[in-house]
């Protein structure tokens, strides 16, 4: 969890032989972990397979248990908010596809700045990418000089949490 979004990392189990398999991790494995997560969520990693053809240069292996999991959680690609042409993350002899995706529930979509994949020096897939803004507080800056509010000083449970510390 990072400012109450819950960050989950996907790896579905892969290829052709294992459909099965990845339907029943996408109907109850992650059905499960997302059922404790809030409203603010972020569902990244490899999905090893679609939702739609779209996301493919080649033959889709669809997946109606992930289409259904990300419309029940109100869950969106964050590639669907791209404004560039969208880029593979993993290409094979056969093809090219984006299995490497970033779902988001509709209230962090408008944090989005930009995404973009990257080569990577050793795995199959390019790195995945999203810039996101989140509010921070900002600290207090005067000629240039950052400094702490030294009110804090002042009172007790500071002090003692930095004594403890």
């Amino acid at each position: 969890m990072f400012k109450g979004i819950w960050i989950i990392n996907i790896y579905a189990p892969s290829g052709v032989e294992k459909q099965s398999e990845r339907e029943c991790f996408y109907t109850t494995d992650v059905t499960y972990l997302l059922s404790t997560a809030s409203n603010g969520m972020i569902n990244a990693g490899d999905f090893n397979c679609f939702v739609s053809p779209a996301g493919c240069a080649g033959k889709p292996s669809m997946s109606h248990a992930l289409a259904t999991l990300v419309k029940g959680m109100g869950l969106r690609n964050m590639w669907e908010t791209h404004t560039h042409c969208p880029a593979y993350t993993h290409y094979t002899n056969d093809g090219a596809a984006r299995i490497d995706r970033f779902y988001a529930t509709e209230t962090l979509i408008y944090r989005k700045q930009g995404a973009e994949t990257v080569a990577a020096a050793f795995p199959d897939h390019f790195a995945v990418i999203v810039l996101m803004t989140f509010d921070t507080p900002r600290m207090m800056c005067r000629a240039r000089v950052w400094r702490m509010n030294i009110t804090l000083l002042e009172e007790i449970a500071f002090r003692e949490a930095i004594k403890e510390q």
